[in-house]
């Protein structure tokens, strides 16, 4: 049997109206009013939609590689979590999976890239178990 495994990059930012970035991290998440976040959510799916063009059925394992803007410290899961949590929403919405819940998302991983100031991101590999 053939290992399907899906990878795309994810963005760490999303311009809102205003032309801002808003960073997408727990820390923001939890500061923003309900509002701006259900926009941020849109927004975010309107630019990820286009990628989900796969359909997986059964359980996945899903892997996140984190390249930062550049050398602060941060704590990977602030960076992750939101972002994570967005984009299993979007590729449920999308029909790419069955659900975000552990029926079908078994494992999430996540590790630590290093710096990339040229394109700072978030990528993703989805494995079909």
């Amino acid at each position: 049997m053939k290992k399907e495994i899906i990878t795309l990059s994810l963005p760490l930012f999303i311009t809102n109206r205003s032309n801002k970035r808003k960073w997408l991290t727990l820390n923001n998440y939890r500061n923003w009013h309900y509002q701006v976040s259900n926009d941020i959510k849109r927004r975010f799916k309107s630019v990820v939609f286009d990628k989900l063009d796969f359909r997986i059925t059964g359980k996945v394992k899903i892997e996140y590689f984190y390249f930062a803007p550049d050398k602060r410290t941060r704590d990977l899961m602030n960076v992750i979590s939101v972002i994570d949590k967005f984009f299993q929403d979007a590729m449920v919405e999308r029909g790419c999976i069955e659900s975000d819940d552990l029926s079908t998302v078994v494992e999430v991983n996540s590790c630590y890239m290093g710096i990339d100031k040229e394109c700072p991101r978030l990528d993703v590999m989805i494995t079909k178990l």
